[in-house]
Parts: structure tokens; C-alpha cells; sequence
């Protein structure tokens, strides 16, 4: 493939300007009042340059789409190679090499209808964590993508943020690690009654942008293979215990912002008969690197057709959170193997 790599673009919402601005020049001004989170994580704390961003070369942005045009006319005029935009997924996916699907804070509920377009002209596609809200659309987006032979990668940036890395290979200093503890980022807008446990009024569509990050540093730092899953609390996902075949046990926790620094800091905790280790905490800082080696890994998919992460490995999350679901509802032990008989997930 010739470079540059011609970048189509589909919704332009604070993922998308926190990735394309790693792709892409932008005007520094024009970043901080179209998106200032994003101007925030990158910009240096004595100047208003945006030292902190790191740049991927060999994308340019060639053509973006929002639902809302007037958000698209907006992010365009953020960078300096204005992208044509387009007034259909279908015009997105002519002519491009590649599509970013972005999603900050939605459910993912919309992530099939989004997909199909491109899967159909097999063009390579990063689609932002996780790959669906329910499982039978991320079991039908993984058949499409296999049967049409399309490159498809899905993935949360603490799936890759490089100081998970970094505290896996402590995990000698005190032996086997039997017991893992990942408390997440905080994934209710509010919870009333702390002490009683009392709030139940936050949606599952409202939490999942967030327990997907979660489980997504869990599997990373303690590793893929989960057997079984318990879950409880009054909030969904909330208190989301993970058993790997080998023996190991993590606790995800997925509990109220109120419980969490504004800086979405998520924090991860290794036991073992010898002791234990603290990860510092992943936040702000730690997520700028996480995000670069996602469009790293992007960029090598797209050259050469290998996904940087398995169909099993994608879908083991959307497993895990389908378990919790069912085992939160009935208050028992959901078998990973039981949940993919139920929506026919093939041995990947």
C-alpha cells in the first residue's frame, strides 16, 4: 500500500479528536475549543504547545462522517488538511484504505450498523472499544468480518498502555500470583445512598463505556482464558469477580464516580502467599501511550492483514460482560463456554 494510508473517519466525538490529533496536524486554538479534554491530556503545563501528543506518521485524514453534520463541519476545520465530509457511511467507504470508528461514551449499540458498510468493501477497521453492547451484534460483526476476509481490530487503550506492561514483569518478585484486584475508572454518573448500596437507577447502556475499560486492564495484566464469572452489587457490573482456568481470581470493580479522581485513574492490585504489588495508578497520563499503540498496531494491520489481537481475544470481553450480566440477574457462577453454546461462538 502506497503511503499515506487514506484515513476515513466515523463520528467526531472526543475519541476521535484524542486519536486523529496523534494522525493528523490540527490547530492547537481550534482543539481547545472544540474538544478542551483532549487539548488537556496533550498540551504542556507551561506552554499552550501540545507537547504531550505523540504523532503515528502515514495517515491522512480523508473523509469523516457524524450523525450530526454540523459536529463534522467542526472537526474538519480543526486540522489543517481539511477531510471531505460526507453525508453517508456509504461515501466514507469509497475510496479509503481504512476507517476509525470512534466511540467515547456511547453504548455501542449502533456499532453493527456502523461496521457494515465497511466490512462489505473489506476495508480495515479500528473499531473503538468494545466491538457491540450485546453479544449476538459483536458474535454477527466477528462472522461478517471472517467470511468477507476483512481486517478488524477492537480494543480498549488499556488493553495496551505500556505501564500494565511494566508492572507484569514484577510479578516474580513475589511468586504466583493467585489473586488480582482492578478498580476501575468509575462507571456511575452518581450513586445516592454510598453506605446503603442503595442507587439502581443507572442504566447498563450508561456504565458499559466504562466496565469495558475495566475488564480490558484485567485481561491484560492477568491474562485472557476466563472460565467462569460471578457478579454483584446495584450497580451493573459492579462488583465483577473473573476465574481463570489456571486457578487465578481478579475482581473488577465498577462503582460510582463519586469514588474516583476526576483524572479517571484506574488502579490494579496483585496478591500472593509472599505479599503484594501495587500498579501506579492508569490514568490521564498513562492513557495518551495506550492510545498511541493502538494506531501503531492500526497502522501494522492495515499493512499487512494481521490483527494485532485475536477474534477470541476481542471477544472475550463481550463474553465476560454477557456473563456478568446473567450471573448478576440470577446471583450464580456463569460458565464462560456456556454463554458462547448460547450464541453459537465458534472455537476461534
Amino acid at each position: 500500500m502506497k503511503s499515506p494510508i487514506k484515513l476515513g473517519l466515523v463520528r467526531c466525538d472526543t475519541h476521535a479528536y484524542h486519536f486523529i490529533s496523534m494522525l493528523q496536524k490540527c490547530n492547537v486554538d481550534m482543539l481547545r475549543r472544540r474538544d478542551h479534554c483532549s487539548y488537556h491530556y496533550f498540551q504542556d503545563v507551561w506552554t499552550e504547545e501540545l507537547s504531550k501528543k505523540p504523532h503515528i506518521p502515514g495517515f491522512v485524514l480523508a473523509k469523516i462522517w457524524d450523525k450530526d453534520h454540523r459536529r463534522a463541519v467542526e472537526f474538519a476545520e480543526t486540522f489543517y488538511n481539511v477531510p471531505q465530509i460526507c453525508r453517508s457511511l456509504e461515501e466514507v467507504a469509497e475510496g479509503i484504505d481504512a476507517v476509525f470508528i470512534a466511540d467515547c461514551d456511547l453504548d455501542g449499540n449502533d456499532h453493527l450498523e456502523l461496521v457494515r458498510p465497511f466490512i462489505k468493501r473489506r476495508v480495515p477497521t479500528f473499531l473503538d472499544k468494545m466491538l457491540a453492547f450485546n453479544l449476538s451484534d459483536a458474535v454477527e460483526i466477528v462472522r461478517l468480518a471472517k467470511k468477507s476476509h476483512t481486517p478488524l481490530f477492537s480494543a480498549s487503550s488499556l488493553s495496551f498502555v505500556p505501564v500494565a506492561d511494566l508492572f507484569v514483569k514484577r510479578f516474580p518478585e513475589i511468586g504466583r500470583v493467585g489473586l488480582g484486584i482492578v478498580k476501575n475508572c468509575g462507571c456511575a454518573l452518581s450513586q445516592d445512598n454510598l453506605g446503603g448500596r442503595g442507587c439502581s437507577f443507572v442504566t447498563e447502556e450508561q456504565t458499559w463505556p466504562y466496565v469495558v475499560h475495566g475488564i480490558s486492564l484485567a485481561l491484560h495484566i492477568f491474562g485472557y482464558g476466563i472460565e467462569w464469572v460471578r457478579c454483584m452489587g446495584s450497580l451493573p457490573w459492579e462488583y465483577l469477580l473473573l476465574h481463570l482456568a489456571n486457578g487465578r481470581e481478579v475482581l473488577v470493580i465498577n462503582t460510582s464516580f463519586e469514588l474516583f479522581s476526576e483524572s479517571f485513574d484506574l488502579y490494579a492490585h496483585a496478591y500472593s502467599n509472599l505479599g503484594v504489588l501495587n500498579c501506579p495508578a492508569i490514568g490521564d497520563p498513562q492513557y495518551i501511550p495506550g492510545a498511541a499503540r493502538i494506531l501503531e498496531n492500526f497502522k501494522k494491520m492495515i499493512l499487512t492483514g494481521k490483527q494485532p489481537l485475536s477474534w477470541a481475544q476481542q471477544l472475550e470481553v463481550m463474553e465476560i460482560m454477557e456473563a456478568g450480566r446473567v450471573a448478576q440477574r440470577n446471583g450464580k457462577q456463569i460458565y464462560l463456554k456456556d454463554i458462547r453454546k448460547k450464541y453459537s461462538v465458534k472455537k476461534r
